[in-house]
């Protein structure tokens, strides 16, 4: 998949001409992104279904990821 965004520095993301500071929208899709660009993006399938079991990398207060396991409410 072609990359859409472009960073500038670690605040400012760029899709297509328009560049935005801090949107944590647009920072969220860079970091995936980063993330699939070094091979460390999972893509689980879109069968999963209400009271399904699923576990989530969450990045922690001290800069650390945490394995957490969450039950599906909503889709």
């Amino acid at each position: 998949m072609e990359r859409l965004t472009k960073r500038h520095g670690k605040h400012a993301v760029q899709i297509g001409a328009e560049t935005r500071r801090n949107d944590p929208g647009w920072q969220r899709l860079a970091e995936i992104e980063d993330l699939a660009e070094q091979g460390r993006l999972v893509e689980l399938p879109y069968d999963v279904k209400i009271g399904d079991t699923i576990y989530d990398a969450v990045l922690c207060d001290d800069g650390n990821y945490r394995i957490v396991k969450m039950e599906v409410g909503l889709l």
